[in-house]
């Protein structure tokens, strides 16, 4: 692979990277503006979906860590493996 190309692809994946985590903490509370109606009735969801969207935010916050933990691990295993062949 090329340089440039590479560099292309880290751009790219930067840009999804940058992309994800900004939907992720701007989209849920755009979505319980929406939701939230604009006077009280007698039945109001507006808690109980404000507390899902936060459970949504923090397993993909955990996931994304433990992602990214377990494919730095994944790196430095091959990366070993490799040294010891040559």
């Amino acid at each position: 692979m090329s340089e440039s190309r590479r560099g292309d692809f880290y751009l790219l994946f930067l840009g999804v990277l940058l992309g994800f985590a900004l939907s992720s903490f701007f989209s849920p509370k755009l979505i319980l503006w929406y939701s939230e109606p604009p006077y009280q009735l007698g039945v109001n969801c507006t808690a109980a979906i404000d507390w899902g969207l936060t459970q949504i935010i923090r397993w993909q916050v955990a996931g994304m860590f433990i992602f990214a933990l377990g494919l730095w691990t994944f790196s430095v295993v091959v990366r070993k493996k490799r040294v010891k062949e040559e």
